[in-house]
């Protein structure tokens, strides 16, 4: 199962190197490709950060809640409630992690793919590559461009474990420099010439060598990997919403550890396995960061004020933050008085525009009313004024 996993990977490998017929620029290439194919992952990814930001004001506020106490009791419960905060917004912790748990498997295909160039890119056999073994101890004596260390190996070593001693990378690199010798078995698999073998050498440099611990200029793919983890992490996690780092104090001294430990066993490996996998790591790197870049200006995390921060704490506690309005939302403010609040219980009166009314009854209550007298019709005032007149007449004929 797993050989047809690293055959399709090397196919693609393949397909990356026939189009720039140099095998380090097409493992950077095939970088390029998956970082393409997944970026609709990186973009769930960046959402699901989102997500978690928002909630960062209440899950400070429970964490406020328990400060200063460490017993497991107390962080048990403390950690209980931010869980059952997240279950409350729906929100998914592990969901993150997916294009993590993706990408880490494919890391390892990658590095399959890339130490056994005969078996996964060149397609060939077990029992080819025994053959090519054989030639290859055979004619030990009369290989060009090879190490006398090496020859020494392949001369002591038996045919079916030699690709495992010297390493497929070199041994495809014996039989392009030698091809002539082993051009009979590769013709019968296809190979017509050796430029349809993987070539690891990219402006003269063989990045199918594997550094070692040895003073010399691949000591530069170590540094690198370090330098590029080291700041990448850094600068990664400005873009995204870490609340290891929201949280401060111990959580913040544990990522500062982690930024040194992670890089420090990347450079590690890098010594042990052929330069094209650390050129591969770096690569993988800076694209990462430049991803997460891109995202953040796409898909910006919340910010937070105080005043956002205390209302969280409020809510938590089961509060609300103190408003201006009145206690009762359904109810309708009034603007003065009018006909269609005249019989309105006074509660709901304001006190101080109007006096009380109850010892009057009738049009009287009604005329004291100043907006109500406004209300009256003209034709009712000019009635009361012809009603006066006859009156004064009446008086002066007396």
């Amino acid at each position: 199962m797993f050989d047809i996993i690293y055959s399709f990977f090397g196919k693609i490998i393949y397909g990356c190197y026939f189009l720039v017929k140099s095998y380090p620029v097409a493992i950077l290439l095939f970088a390029f490709v998956l970082k393409l194919i997944f970026f609709p992952l990186g973009i769930k990814q960046q959402k699901n950060s989102i997500r978690q930001a928002k909630l960062r004001p209440k899950e400070m506020a429970i964490r406020k809640k328990y400060a200063g106490r460490n017993d497991k009791a107390t962080q048990q419960k403390m950690q209980q409630e931010i869980m059952d905060l997240y279950t409350q917004e729906k929100y998914n912790p592990m969901s993150g992690c997916l294009p993590l748990l993706i990408q880490l498997p494919i890391l390892f295909i990658v590095y399959r793919v890339v130490i056994k160039p005969l078996s996964y890119i060149a397609s060939l056999s077990d029992e080819v590559i025994n053959t090519l073994s054989n030639i290859m101890k055979e004619g030990a004596d009369k290989l060009v461009n090879v190490a006398s260390s090496t020859v020494e190996t392949i001369k002591s070593v038996d045919a079916a474990s030699l690709m495992d001693r010297i390493g497929q990378i070199n041994g495809t690199t014996i039989i392009r420099d030698n091809f002539d010798m082993f051009s009979n078995t590769l013709g019968s698999q296809g190979i017509k010439s050796a430029s349809e073998l993987p070539n690891f050498e990219l402006f003269g440099i063989n990045f199918g060598t594997t550094p070692g611990f040895e003073l010399s200029l691949w000591l530069i793919i170590p540094v690198l990997t370090f330098v590029v983890y080291f700041f990448g992490a850094k600068l990664t996690r400005k873009f995204t919403y870490n609340p290891q780092t929201a949280m401060g104090g111990d959580a913040s001294k544990s990522m500062a550890i982690m930024d040194l430990v992670m890089p420090l066993f990347s450079v590690l490996i890098t010594f042990n396995v052929p330069a094209l996998i650390g050129i591969y790591w770096i690569f993988n790197s800076l694209l990462g960061t430049l991803q997460q870049f891109i995202l953040s200006k796409i898909y910006p995390l919340p910010e937070f004020t105080e005043e956002d921060f205390k209302r969280a704490e409020l809510e938590m506690k089961g509060k609300s933050p103190k408003t201006k309005s009145s206690s009762n939302p359904n109810k309708k403010k009034k603007s003065g008085y009018s006909l269609h609040h005249i019989d309105d219980d006074e509660d709901d009166e304001p006190q101080s525009k109007a006096p009380s009314n109850k010892n009057k009854s009738g049009m009287a209550s009604m005329i004291d009313r100043p907006e109500l007298k406004e209300d009256r019709k003209p034709e009712e005032k000019s009635g009361e004024k012809s009603e006066e007149k006859p009156e004064e007449g009446e008086g002066g004929q007396n």
